[in-house]
C-alpha cells in the first residue's frame, strides 16, 4: 500500500464539544461530511440527538447545558462547571486528534484552553463571535 493510501485509512479521532442544539446540528453536519472524505473517522464528545444520530458517540448529552440569561448561569454553575471537569478528564482519556469546538463560547474557550495545554490540537467550528463578546458592540 502507497503511503498515501496508508495515510487515508489511518483512523483519526475527533472530539466534538457542543453545548446548544444549533451547535448539536453543525457538528452532526460537519462529521457526516468528514465522514464521506476519511471513512476511518471515529468521533466521540457532548452533544445531543442529532451527533448521535451522525454516529458520533456522546459522552455526555447537552441537551441540559443550554442557558439564557445571567441568572440562567448563576443558576446551573455548578452543573456547567462539573460538566466541564468531566469533558476535561475525558478529553485526557480519549486522547484525540483534535477537538472541535462548535460555538458555546465561555464553555468551549475554557475546554479549548485546556486541551491546547495538554497537547491537543484545537478547531472552532462556527467560532465564537468575538465582535459581540465587548459593551456596545451588538
Amino acid at each position: 500500500m502507497s503511503p498515501l493510501k496508508l495515510i487515508y485509512w489511518c483512523t483519526i479521532n475527533i472530539f466534538f464539544s457542543a453545548g446548544e442544539s444549533s451547535g448539536d446540528q453543525h457538528a452532526a453536519n460537519l462529521f457526516i461530511e468528514l465522514k464521506k472524505q476519511r471513512p476511518t473517522l471515529t468521533a466521540v464528545g457532548m452533544g445531543a440527538t442529532k451527533m448521535a444520530q451522525a454516529g458520533i458517540s456522546l459522552c455526555h448529552n447537552s441537551s441540559d447545558m443550554a442557558v439564557i440569561g445571567a441568572a440562567e448561569v448563576f443558576f446551573r454553575y455548578r452543573h456547567i462547571r462539573r460538566v466541564l471537569h468531566a469533558m476535561q478528564r475525558e478529553l485526557l482519556r480519549q486522547r484525540p486528534d483534535l477537538l472541535i469546538c462548535v460555538d458555546y463560547k465561555e464553555f468551549n474557550y475554557q475546554l479549548a484552553k485546556f486541551a491546547k495545554k495538554n497537547g491537543i490540537k484545537v478547531l472552532f467550528y462556527v467560532s465564537p463571535q468575538v465582535w459581540a463578546w465587548r459593551r456596545g458592540r451588538v
